[in-house]
């Protein structure tokens, strides 16, 4: 799935909820085994491995700038959920992080003004 590395995510919903909309955290993986983004208050770094059908993220880091309060409960739960190793899927443009028991994460490939995904380069 090089679905995962060569596009950019916005997250849609955590555990079926939808995020708040102006606090949607972000994420990319890039090719070298980096993993970053947004917590929607917050920038986040860390390293993953993915196998093709498992993604394991570890050792994430951040920055600690304080938001509302929903907003940063939100940021605690999408780390909770990312952090791990966690199975992936990829269909119709919708990337799906982790399982019932550990979280979900559900993020969208971010479209370009022409209706494109967004493609890292």
């Amino acid at each position: 799935m090089n679905d995962l590395t060569t596009h950019h995510w916005t997250v849609t919903a955590i555990d079926g909820e939808p995020v708040f909309e102006q606090f949607a955290p972000t994420l990319e993986f890039d090719a070298t085994g980096r993993i970053s983004g947004s917590t929607g208050v917050n920038t986040f770094f860390g390293a993953y491995f993915f196998d093709g059908a498992t993604v394991k993220v570890e050792t994430l880091g951040s920055t600690r700038k304080t938001g509302p309060a929903q907003a940063v409960l939100q940021e605690h739960r999408f780390l909770s959920v990312l952090q791990g190793e966690r199975p992936v899927t990829y269909a119709e443009g919708i990337l799906t992080i982790g399982t019932t028991e550990t979280g979900v994460i559900e993020a969208a490939a971010v479209v370009s003004s022409s209706g494109e995904p967004s493609m890292l380069r």
